[in-house]
């Protein structure tokens, strides 16, 4: 029997009914080590039946890449955050996915991880899931996790339009990089994280190791909590979607950089410098691929504010390198960047 085009649940026979699929929305603000934690929580190999929604913010995708490395099936979610498209491609993807599950055309998964941009409204995600009935017949929210830099200002990061409601929504909060930070840093953070979420669970990580039991955080928390409460209240967890179409990422600008060309490292990271140098907070995230002068193998890029990361090799990526930067600005910065990127990684002074 189909129900609107799409095999239904009781097609088990005699009315029998299918468990509906746990989804964990896994949020937090660019740079907050999400596609870190998702990577090590796969390459662990203690969710082998995971299915995993990466969203990407920008013209050019990184984070699905890095998940590919992985070993896993990842669908991409890309140009434009799940919430600002009023997540219909999520709702595609999700019925997909069931699909493919339902006819065996991929492995039969237990459970789906979203991983949400760093600019995306989780409540948004949340509400989909539960309004659109085919989804909700099918899938159900069972956490939202949401992960928080240690090192970022907890005032600029709770100023933000995009750091309180992913936090508010969350059932879980990681704080991360713990070990770069001191302990009144960590004090602090805790404090105020409680102020904005008192009923999340709160754990920290620290950036050089993850915790063995880190599929723990990927599971659902019974009893009612903040997120829980949150999510049966769809009315006061709405956004109108003037408000969302009007304010939502309005300070926010991209530059995207095509890189065909081998660049060199000193050049690059003389760019780097100059763009964090310039910009500091408002530098939200900058990401990419590129090829090295006399390195074998493309490098991972990425900055966070005035945190530049170390380079880190790449095997299985076989196309042109670029860069993606995301800014609180407007055109002018935008432009700049891309002026300077382009300048410097082709050679050029």
């Amino acid at each position: 029997m189909e129900v609107g085009g799409f095999p239904s649940l009781s097609d088990g026979g005699a009315g029998m009914a299918v468990k509906r699929i746990p989804v964990i929305v896994l949020t937090g603000f660019l740079g907050s080590g999400k596609t870190t934690l998702l990577r090590a929580l796969l390459e662990s190999g203690s969710v082998a039946d995971t299915a995993v929604l990466v969203n990407e913010y920008g013209a050019v995708g990184l984070d699905h890449t890095l998940m590919w490395r992985a070993g896993e099936v990842v669908q991409v979610v890309e140009n434009g955050c799940i919430c600002c498209s009023v997540s219909d491609d999520l709702i595609a993807m999700l019925v997909e996915l069931f699909e493919l599950r339902l006819y065996r055309k991929v492995p039969k998964f237990q459970r789906v991880v979203i991983e949400t941009t760093g600019l995306a409204d989780p409540r948004s995600i949340m509400q989909a899931l539960r309004a659109h009935p085919l989804v909700n017949e099918r899938f159900r929210l069972a956490a939202v996790l949401c992960t928080v830099d240690a090192t970022a200002s907890a005032a600029s990061v709770l100023r933000a339009p995009e750091g309180t409601p992913q936090i508010a929504a969350a059932d879980r909060i990681l704080l991360t990089k713990t070990d770069l930070v001191d302990r009144d840093c960590i004090d602090a953070w805790s404090a105020a994280l409680s102020r904005a979420n008192p009923a999340a669970e709160l754990s920290c990580i620290r950036a050089d190791a993850f915790p063995a039991g880190l599929a723990g955080f990927f599971e659902e928390i019974p009893g009612a909590s903040l997120g829980q409460r949150c999510r049966e209240n769809a009315v006061a967890w709405s956004l109108p979607r003037s408000l969302a179409r009007s304010a939502r990422h309005s300070e926010v600008c991209t530059a995207t950089i095509h890189l065909p060309q081998s660049v060199d490292e000193m050049a690059l990271y003389q760019a780097l410098d100059e763009l964090t140098a310039r910009f500091e907070d408002r530098l939200l995230r900058l990401k990419g691929i590129v090829r090295l002068s006399g390195k074998p193998q493309p490098s991972v890029v990425q900055a966070v504010r005035s945190q530049i990361f170390p380079l880190e090799s790449i095997a299985d990526f076989d196309g042109p390198g670029f860069l993606v930067v995301i800014l609180r600005g407007n055109v002018d910065d935008a432009e700049w960047a891309t002026a300077l990127l382009t300048r410097c990684c082709s050679g050029l002074r």
